[in-house]
């Protein structure tokens, strides 16, 4: 997560729980990043610093982007736990607006994966 351009939260960690899908996996990841921008909000309004936008929240996997605009349960999906869905609702009150980002376009994928020459210079 960033701030002014810079970095204020970030997290590296195994999931407590087994998804059966990259799509469960990352839509469970979103929804965790949701707790941390909620608290994040409440923090700058503290300070004296509303934010009336969503926060945007970049997901590089459609799947997951789209489920968290979409209220149906699918044969594929009716199995996720419903603590995770709370991600739904704090999209509709804006709080966050969850957007899919190309692969390509990942900052993180500098940590984790290799890059050729131009786009390591990115």
């Amino acid at each position: 997560m960033t701030f002014c351009n810079g970095p204020v939260a970030w997290s590296s960690r195994v999931q407590k729980t087994i998804a059966l899908s990259t799509v469960e996996a990352e839509y469970m990841a979103l929804t965790e990043s949701v707790k941390e921008v909620k608290w994040i909000r409440q923090l700058l309004m503290d300070l004296g610093r509303n934010q009336v936008t969503p926060t945007p929240l970049f997901s590089d996997n459609q799947g997951a982007a789209f489920l968290t605009k979409n209220p149906q349960h699918h044969r594929r999906t009716k199995h996720i736990d419903i603590r995770y869905h709370f991600i739904r609702t704090e999209q509709e009150e804006g709080v966050v607006s969850v957007e899919c980002t190309p692969y390509d376009k990942q900052p993180a994928d500098m940590l984790t994966k290799a890059l050729s020459g131009p786009r390591h210079l990115k």
